[in-house]
C-alpha cells in the first residue's frame, strides 16, 4: 500500500507533463501564419518563378513527408538552359531536392496528390528538409510553412 501512495504522484507527474506537452505540440502545430501572403514580383528578367499549388507538411512521419507541389511550364522541362531552386519564405536556404528518375532528369507527372496539370504543365514535388519543417513549428512558424505562396520554385537563366 505504501508503494501506491509513493507512486502515485510520480504517475500524476508524468500524465501532467505529457498531457501538457501534447497541448504544447498542437498549439505550436495549429498556429496561424505570422506573415502574409503578398505578390512577390522579381526586378530581374532572368529569373522566374512558380509558386506552390500545395503543400504536405507532415514532419512528424520522418522524412520526405514535407514538400511543395508546383505546376511547371513544360518548356523548363530538364532545360540546361535553367537552374532550378526552390526557396521557402522563412528559412535562409535554397534547395535543389526534386523528385529524379535516379538520374538528373527531374519526374515529370501529370497528377500527384489530388493536383492535375493542364496542358502545357507537368506537376513537379519539391521537398523541404524535415529537420528545417520542426524548426519551424517550434519556432512557432509552422502555419507560414503550410502557406503554398510562402514556397516558389525559381529558374535562373544561365
Amino acid at each position: 500500500m505504501k508503494t501506491r501512495q509513493k507512486l502515485l504522484p510520480i504517475a500524476i507527474a508524468i500524465f501532467s507533463v505529457l498531457i501538457g506537452g501534447t497541448g504544447i505540440f498542437l498549439w505550436l502545430l495549429h498556429r496561424p501564419p505570422t506573415v502574409e501572403c503578398s505578390s512577390d514580383t522579381t526586378s530581374n528578367p532572368k529569373v522566374y518563378k512558380i509558386r506552390a499549388v500545395k503543400i504536405v507538411a507532415q514532419p512528424w512521419l520522418g522524412r520526405h513527408n514535407v514538400y511543395g507541389i508546383f505546376l511547371v511550364p513544360e518548356h523548363y522541362k530538364n532545360n540546361p538552359d535553367y537552374a532550378v531552386f526552390m526557396a521557402v519564405r522563412g528559412s535562409n536556404s535554397y534547395f535543389t531536392s526534386f523528385d529524379t528518375d535516379g538520374g538528373n532528369n527531374y519526374l515529370q507527372r501529370s497528377y500527384l496528390d489530388g493536383v492535375m496539370a493542364e496542358r502545357g504543365y507537368y506537376v513537379s514535388r519539391n521537398f523541404f528538409p524535415t529537420h528545417e519543417a520542426l524548426e519551424f513549428m517550434i519556432k512557432g512558424q509552422f502555419g507560414d510553412l503550410q502557406q503554398p505562396c510562402n514556397w516558389t520554385m525559381l529558374f535562373i537563366e544561365r
